[in-house]
């Protein structure tokens, strides 16, 4: 399945594994490429698993706002603001200022202050 899809979308698999007990493979891709290996997988196809279909459906629209917010990189502006702003303001604040996912805020906060790793998770 994963030389299929490398083959029909140019995308290469980041990760997989087998499961010991069974003959069931989990592949992985970075979020980003999930739009493309949606396409290649349901576009036009007839016949299909509709409830890994449906899954795919709901796994796109969970993680939309997340990839709208991965393809606007963070100004310099936007990077002093999460650095002067994280640990005092509530995250809900701060997205809504930035218009940007809580959680993208989150994951820029834990690159931009690595020494303060272990007080992001807990916000």
């Amino acid at each position: 399945m994963a030389q299929k899809i490398s083959e029909g979308t140019g995308i290469e698999l980041k990760e997989s594994s087998r499961n010991e007990d069974s003959n069931i493979y989990k592949i992985k891709y970075a979020m980003w490429n999930s739009i493309k290996i949606y396409d290649f997988l349901y576009k036009d196809a007839t016949i299909y698993l509709k409830r890994k279909h449906d899954k795919f459906i709901q796994f796109l629209a969970e993680k939309k706002e997340n990839m709208r917010d991965a393809a606007v990189p963070f100004s310099l502006e936007e990077d002093e603001f999460i650095k002067n702003n994280f640990m005092t303001m509530r995250g809900e604040e701060i997205s809504d200022a930035m218009n940007r996912s809580i959680d993208t805020i989150r994951h820029r906060a834990y690159r931009l202050m690595p020494n303060k790793r272990k007080l992001i998770r807990a916000v």
